[in-house]
């Protein structure tokens, strides 16, 4: 009689062990994987390579802002200062050779920037060449609209304008 339900307790064992490992080696994490497909949109899946985008400023013109006083004696006061008319240049090259447009502002970079990158699978860099009189508002523009378009963050060469 012991001999018996010794065995039984072992095939019950041998059971729970068997159920047990698996119940472990079923447990996944099942997860959807979106795979990476070509854009419609896209012709013959093209790749740019380099985007080049400049800020640049208009020699000798001038917009006048009115601005805050910084001093705390003058609070509530306007100032007048001098800004550089500044603009964006862009380029680019392709099948068809080297390209290049104008924007005035960052609204219109946004919308030619994404006209173009419409026109490509993926854009590999981008490249911000900012000018020495650029604002610095327009350097940070760039940035936010490559975010919104999801453009790669660009590379700064503030060495654009050196001569050597």
């Amino acid at each position: 009689m012991v001999g018996k339900g010794v065995i039984l307790r072992l095939v019950d064992v041998t059971l729970i062990v068997l159920f047990g490992f698996i119940s472990i080696t079923d447990i996944q994490q099942k997860v959807r994987l979106d795979l990476p497909v070509s854009d419609p949109h896209a012709t013959q899946n093209r790749i740019l390579e380099l985007l080049e985008i400049e800020v640049l400023t208009e020699p000798g013109q001038f917009v006048t802002e009115r601005r805050p006083a910084d001093d705390p004696a003058a609070a509530g006061q306007w100032i007048p200062i001098q800004v550089p008319v500044w603009y964006y240049r862009v380029q680019w090259d392709d099948a068809d050779g080297p390209n290049e447009a104008t924007a005035a502002h960052p609204g219109e970079l946004e919308t030619l920037l994404g006209q173009l990158t419409a026109q490509y699978v993926r854009v590999e860099q981008v490249a911000l060449l900012p000018s020495d009189a650029s604002p610095v508002e327009g350097t940070v523009a760039v940035y936010d609209i490559c975010r919104r378009l999801r453009l790669p963050l660009p590379v700064v060469d503030l060495a654009a304008e050196e001569t050597p």
